[in-house]
């Protein structure tokens, strides 16, 4: 090889590392995985199913994540978390692909953080596949935590039958994808 041909590779090199290094040095780095603290998270339900609580790898619109899938109405509680400074909570709301276009009226989601004294519903989101199209994918949810900053809270995730005049669960196939608090920066 040349030495030009060194030097060519050489600044190829250095851009790609220096690439690397950019990508990761602006990710927002997590600071609790709530996915992996899912096992010890109390967890209620008036039905108990055997395929209740399970995380799964889950793809939808081409984007795969991992995922709780819980079948409503349930609750799922994440108790005594310490928040971070700068603090968000990064989740994903969805519905299985297979319920797309079965009967069903769709499922409630809601976040909430409570200090014991009070809950704060953060947001409230129905999730209607069957009649509105624009619900078969992950819908991003972003919810600032700063309020809480420093404090140790519960946080809350609530899944229910959706908006029908009956409480239809039949195809209420509900995911939690990739649900963490990560630090803004």
């Amino acid at each position: 090889m040349k030495r030009s041909q060194y030097l060519a590779l050489l600044a190829i090199l250095t851009l790609v590392a220096g690439a690397i290094f950019f990508v990761r040095s602006n990710r927002s780095p997590v600071a609790i995985d709530l996915l992996a603290k899912v096992a010890t998270a109390k967890k209620q339900s008036p039905v108990t199913a055997p395929d209740q609580w399970q995380i799964l790898d889950e793809t939808m619109g081409g984007e795969t994540k991992k995922a709780v899938y819980v079948t409503p109405p349930v609750r799922l509680t994440f108790e005594k978390v310490l928040i971070p400074d700068d603090g968000w909570l990064r989740l994903s709301f969805g519905i299985r692909e297979g319920a797309w276009e079965q009967c069903t009226d769709g499922v409630l989601f809601n976040v909430i953080v409570s200090d014991g004294r009070k809950a704060d519903v953060l947001v409230e989101q129905l999730l209607d596949p069957l009649h509105n199209p624009n619900d078969r994918r992950w819908i991003p949810i972003n919810l600032d935590l700063s309020p809480y900053a420093g404090q140790e809270v519960d946080i809350i995730f609530n899944t229910r039958a959706g908006a029908g005049k009956s409480v239809d669960t039949r195809y209420d196939w509900a995911l939690l994808g990739q649900p963490e608090i990560y630090l803004a920066r």
